[in-house]
């Protein structure tokens, strides 16, 4: 799995369930069998750091088209409190760790509070819009 830094989708594992999950919304099939589909790539995962980038990635999918579970967002905040995954986080050499929690800091207001949430494409539209008024 390739990593490009510590933002929530800035890996391969990140960028596949994130799309994966929109792609299936966008295909019109029902929020319980896009989870369901979804929750079986979690036994192909390796270890804490994989199963928090799964989640926070899989967050973030499930906001964005109002379907986040409030256990979703239980089970990635004790995973990154427990400190397991963040730890894997820090090769040596490197300080992601703190990078990646600033990340997972940063997405959580917006998911916790209950934000409106909006795809990037009706940002896109509703510009595109404006611009042709």
């Amino acid at each position: 799995m390739s990593i490009d830094g510590p933002g929530i989708i800035a890996s391969d594992l990140a960028h596949d369930t994130y799309n994966e999950i929109l792609d299936l919304y966008d295909a019109d099939l029902p929020i319980d069998e896009i989870r369901s589909r979804i929750a079986s790539c979690e036994r192909e995962l390796q270890d804490e750091m994989e199963l928090e980038i799964y989640l926070a990635a899989s967050a973030k999918a499930f906001w964005e088209i109002g379907h986040l579970k409030q256990s979703h967002i239980d089970r990635l905040a004790h995973l990154v409190d427990s400190g397991a995954s963040l730890a894997l986080w820090d090769a040596p050499g490197d300080s992601l760790a703190k990078k990646r929690k600033t990340a997972l800091d940063n997405m959580a207001p917006a998911t916790l509070a209950g934000a409106d949430p909006i795809r990037w494409e009706e940002v896109c539209l509703q510009s595109y819009r404006g611009l042709r008024a």
